[in-house]
């Protein structure tokens, strides 16, 4: 398995972890939000979730980096201390952005909260593979 994964570009198995990571990210915030839970705190949850899958599959898949190292959790932890710091301002950002549409088009406020999550996620993506390439696994 090492070797087949170790013939695909990092990118493209960086891409394709972030997709899933979005995908478990976003289906737990929507469901949370789904049962009426405060937007701020169901995006702390399911970025909890988030998180462990995407460093266990990055440090695994795309970056084969088999190190037992307290160090790259430590480095891991503080990034996504300050990415979620960023995830929370640009979420917060963009609802108060699309607030004002609600019920425009059919808008709904859960809406635009899953939709205000899924621009900041997209935003952050590439300032998050760089950093995990060059600082938290070391690898270029």
């Amino acid at each position: 398995m090492r070797e087949f994964l170790a013939k695909i570009d990092p990118k493209l198995k960086f891409i394709f972890i972030g997709g899933l990571t979005f995908v478990i990210d976003m289906s737990i915030f929507s469901t949370l939000l789904y049962f009426k839970l405060h937007y701020n705190i169901a995006v702390a949850i399911s970025y909890i979730f988030a998180v462990a899958f995407h460093f266990l599959a990055n440090k695994f898949l795309t970056f084969g980096n088999y190190e037992k190292s307290a160090g790259q959790v430590g480095r891991y932890l503080i990034w996504n201390a300050i990415y979620f710091v960023l995830t929370y301002a640009l979420l917060n950002l963009f609802i108060y952005i699309g607030t004002p549409y609600e019920g425009l088009y059919g808008l709904t406020m859960n809406y635009i909260k899953v939709l205000s999550r899924g621009i900041s996620a997209i935003i952050l993506t590439i300032a998050s593979y760089l950093v995990l390439k060059l600082v938290i696994f070391r690898t270029g």
